[in-house]
């Protein structure tokens, strides 16, 4: 069963979960060859099945939206 994990931006755990998706090539080349970003401005959605992570999609709160920012553009 797939669970989704909500993690603040600069959470210790978020690096520990999404580093060695945010560092994949694949994945990296899925989100046109921009590296991930993060700040305390963001909150992370991970979905988490067994030991491994399945997707991602991070939240960024701005002064009067939130932005799936999802190419970081």
């Amino acid at each position: 069963m797939t669970q989704i994990v909500e993690l603040k931006g600069t959470e210790k755990r978020l690096y520990q979960l999404v580093a060695p998706l945010v560092m994949n090539p694949v994945v990296l080349k899925q989100n046109y060859n921009y590296p991930f970003r993060t700040s305390e401005n963001f909150i992370w959605f991970v979905a988490v099945e067994g030991k491994e992570i399945v997707g991602f999609i991070p939240l960024e709160h701005k002064k009067s939206e939130a932005i799936i920012n999802h190419a970081n553009q």
